[in-house]
């Protein structure tokens, strides 16, 4: 029985070692590595871009809602105020 290595012992194998980098390949790593930051920002930017909309969409809402309340008892106190003068 012939184990692995002893079987490709004739054979040429091409191995990856960090002693001696080849350049391609440390630039493609580089360019893959800007383009993995380059969607991440774009990621953050658009869940910033959708959380600023969602907050702004909300303080208009509250804000709707707080003026409504507001009219409504100035209404009522106007109310109020007729029915204790008549």
């Amino acid at each position: 029985m012939t184990s692995c290595l002893g079987a490709l012992a004739g054979k040429d194998i091409t191995t990856l070692s960090m002693d001696h980098p080849d350049p391609a390949r440390a630039r493609a790593e580089a360019l893959f590595k800007k383009e993995e930051q380059r969607r991440e920002g774009e990621k953050a930017m658009a869940e910033y871009l959708a959380e600023s909309q969602a907050t702004r969409e909300k303080t208009a809402r509250l804000r709707a809602l707080r003026l409504a309340r507001e009219a409504a008892a100035k209404e009522a106190a106007a109310r109020h105020t007729r029915k204790q003068a008549s």
